[in-house]
């Protein structure tokens, strides 16, 4: 009978220490994930501006997940806010309903963006490029279609 119970107590203390080394292993994952994601997200961070049709178009992310929508011009004087999320190096453009919008003239409608490595986003859409904007930048970068 002492056998069969030493047995049991050997038997629950390598459970317990099986499942706290689970436990130290899912924490462990979950910050590196979480690392890995917050650098995407600072990479990604600042305005992006694009020209075409007589439009230009800014994309401007922050930190927070958040990000703005602006386009002046010939089909331009829209304005939209929203949320994006990043899976590897596509981005995923979550505009806030109609109510939540700052302006009366906002594009409702999800968007997906592909970043490259040369600071660009490629609408999946309409394959234009908009590049990422550098302090003192005057000129607007006229944008290119890009083959996907």
């Amino acid at each position: 009978m002492n056998r069969i119970f030493n047995n049991n107590q050997f038997c629950n203390r390598v459970t317990r220490k099986l499942r706290d080394l689970f436990i130290y292993i899912l924490v462990f994952m979950l910050i590196c994930i979480s690392k890995v994601l917050a650098q995407n997200s600072a990479k990604l961070c600042g305005i992006y501006v694009g020209k075409w049709g007589g439009t230009t178009w800014f994309y401007e992310f922050k930190n927070d997940s958040v990000y703005l929508h602006k386009t002046t011009g010939r089909a331009g004087g829209t304005s939209t806010i929203g949320t994006y999320k990043i899976s590897s190096d596509t981005l995923f453009l979550s505009p806030y309903k109609k109510s939540m919008q700052r302006s009366n003239h906002s594009i409702i409608a999800p968007d997906v963006l592909i970043l490259t490595r040369d600071s660009c986003l490629i609408q999946l859409s309409t394959r234009y490029d908009y590049c990422k904007s550098r302090k003192g930048d005057k000129v607007h970068y006229k944008s290119i279609k890009r083959s996907i």
